[in-house]
């Protein structure tokens, strides 16, 4: 795996019947639908998950945690 690229949702587009929840609940407005399917356009995904909880069909999977972690100086170090 690229280190590199983007963590991206999975489409599957055989379960997607483009009813567009997904594209309703996306705050990064990374969905769109077209031709009867949706599509991600991926330079806009921050990856939240929204889109997996609200797709009926089960057409959309977030498979990666994504884990911050926080870096915190020892007391008294600078």
């Amino acid at each position: 795996m690229n280190p590199d690229a983007p963590i991206l949702p999975v489409i599957y587009l055989d379960k997607c019947n483009g009813c567009g929840r997904c594209t309703a609940v996306c705050p990064a407005h990374a969905l769109a639908v077209g031709k009867g399917k949706v599509r991600l356009l991926h330079t806009n995904c921050d990856y939240c998950g929204e889109c997996e909880a609200a797709c009926p069909n089960g057409a959309i999977a977030c498979p990666f945690d994504v884990v911050w972690e926080i870096e915190t100086t020892p007391t008294g170090s600078q």
